[in-house]
C-alpha cells in the first residue's frame, strides 16, 4: 500500500471551564471508505452510519473546541455545501442587457 498523505490542523482549544480542564481533539480517518453491499445502500444502513459517525465528531468539537470557532466551522460547511444553490434575490443589470422601465 502507499503511503497517504496526512492532513494536520492546529486550532484554539475551547477555555477550561473546569479544574480538569479541556481534552484535546483529535480525528483520525482510518484511510479508506467502508465497503457497502446493495442492501445496506438501500436500507439505509450507510446514512445511519455516516449520521453515527457525524454525531460522534459534532460531540467531540463540542466538548474540545471553542464555541466561535465551531460556530464558523459550521457556517463554512453550510457556504461550501450550499455554493450550488445559490441563486441571487436581487436581479442586476449590465451594460449589454436591455433596460426595462423597472430596472
Amino acid at each position: 500500500m502507499t503511503d497517504r498523505k496526512t492532513i494536520h490542523v492546529i486550532v484554539d482549544g475551547a477555555t477550561p471551564l473546569r479544574t480538569e480542564g479541556v481534552p484535546r481533539l483529535a480525528i483520525e480517518s482510518s484511510g479508506h471508505p467502508p465497503d457497502f453491499d446493495y442492501d445496506a445502500l438501500q436500507s439505509g444502513k450507510v446514512r445511519e452510519h455516516y449520521q453515527e459517525q457525524a454525531a460522534r465528531i459534532v460531540q467531540a468539537m463540542l466538548q474540545t473546541l471553542p464555541g466561535g470557532l465551531v460556530d464558523q466551522v459550521m457556517v463554512a460547511l453550510m457556504q461550501n455545501r450550499a455554493s450550488m444553490f445559490r441563486v441571487p434575490f436581487v436581479a442586476t443589470v449590465t451594460d449589454d442587457q436591455p433596460r426595462t422601465s423597472e430596472s
